[in-house]
């Protein structure tokens, strides 16, 4: 009963303070924590890698495509022979790529790995449920490095805090019920 009295009181305080813009804002940062966690059980690349792989594909997608622009309308911009431009046209776009490759890892500021990165945003994230955040750095600090499934648990905890919100919010009667008419 107590529990349920500080839950209710709690959310009567952030629903002065926090609008339901800002609501929905923190229920998107904690979809985003969420798919990081994913990723850090499932993706065997790390985040600055997938980086670096994507920016590496687009660009030779991107030169692929110019090239053949340039094939289809026969545009000559070399006084080079045949035989020598294909052959250097064929590589450009895979040194290019290589290129994009080790300049996105080397100069990213993403992390190499999925902890990291959810240590990030979780540094970054100011939670409502303050004790529940407490407990994770509690956890993680007795485990030494931060679970996933101690992540997933505290995003289920700050998830029913801010539904909870959301539901005194939408539930309050109405003040045209008030006026005189």
């Amino acid at each position: 009963m107590c529990s349920d009295y500080r839950l209710f009181e709690r959310s009567r305080v952030h629903r002065e303070i926090i609008g339901m813009k800002n609501l929905g804002k923190k229920l998107n940062y904690l979809q985003r924590i969420e798919g990081t966690v994913i990723l850090h059980n499932t993706s065997t690349l790390g985040p600055r890698a997938i980086l670096s792989v994507t920016m590496a594909g687009l660009t030779c997608l991107v030169l692929e495509a110019a090239i053949y622009m340039l094939k289809q309308y026969d545009i000559d911009y070399y006084a080079l022979p045949g035989k020598t431009i294909d052959q250097i046209m064929k590589l450009t776009p895979v040194i290019a790529a290589v290129v994009v490759l080790a300049f996105v890892w080397m100069k990213s500021t993403m992390p190499k790995s999925w902890a990291k990165r959810i240590d990030h945003l979780l540094t970054r994230y100011e939670p409502l449920d303050k004790d529940a955040y407490r407990r994770l750095q509690q956890k993680t600090q007795e485990s030494g490095y931060l679970k996933p499934d101690s992540v997933r648990e505290w995003i289920l905890l700050e998830r029913s805090v801010i539904n909870e919100i959301v539901n005194q919010q939408e539930n309050e009667t109405p003040e045209f019920l008030n006026k005189k008419v």
